[in-house]
């Protein structure tokens, strides 16, 4: 079994940020959704690590996500219990802290997603350090390489001329102090994350 750690944007960011996403799937796609909307073409080979990989033979697959900046990616955890990885977070994320939010990016201008970027200090050291602390516990799945804190606002590798007509929609700016006050623990079903807990910071 495969299980993720993110950062849950507090209110009235997360709010803030579903909304967004909400109306401008809405406009673009027609489609009703709850959070952050995820279309990925499936492939038998992860060929770009920018891009999600999910298996398959090109079927497409879609979701509908919690927003979220990920900081720990699909490690493999068989023997999982809650104690353990609730010990490692608490270790490594001890307390809360503030990170700044840097408005909408992408990833090099690759056009089939863009997010909200966050401030390297503190996420960077912390991301590495939690990684690290899980990779010598459970095996890792994919580790995050090239690490750009982010929260995605939608990902489509589909129809990339979607993912940038739903971009110019937007126009709030995202720019801001966010603190961060939990995270919490998911598990993966290929591609679909089932909240398992979350994790309050002192």
């Amino acid at each position: 079994m495969k299980y993720a750690v993110w950062l849950v944007p507090p209110e009235p960011w997360y709010s803030k940020i579903a909304d967004t996403s909400r109306q401008i799937v809405k406009d673009t796609y027609g489609k009703d959704v709850r959070g952050i909307y995820y279309r990925v073409k499936t492939k038998l080979k992860n060929d770009n690590n920018r891009k999600l990989f999910i298996p398959g033979i090109g079927n497409i697959f879609e979701s509908d996500i919690a927003p979220h900046s990920t900081i720990v990616l699909d490690f493999n955890a068989q023997d999982w219990d809650e104690e353990t990885i609730e010990s490692i977070i608490k270790t490594h994320v001890p307390e809360k802290f503030s990170c700044r939010l840097d408005g909408i990016g992408d990833h090099d201008g690759q056009q089939f997603t863009f997010f909200i970027r966050m401030s390297a200090d503190p996420l960077i050291k912390l991301q590495q350090s939690l990684q690290t602390a899980i990779a010598s516990t459970y095996r890792t799945g994919q580790v995050i390489t090239g690490y750009r804190p982010h929260i995605t606002l939608l990902y489509d590798d589909v129809d990339e001329e979607k993912a940038t007509a739903a971009r110019a929609k937007i126009t709030e700016e995202f720019i801001g102090e966010m603190p961060v006050t939990e995270v919490a623990l998911y598990r993966n079903d290929l591609g679909r994350f089932t909240l398992l807990k979350r994790i309050p910071l002192n």
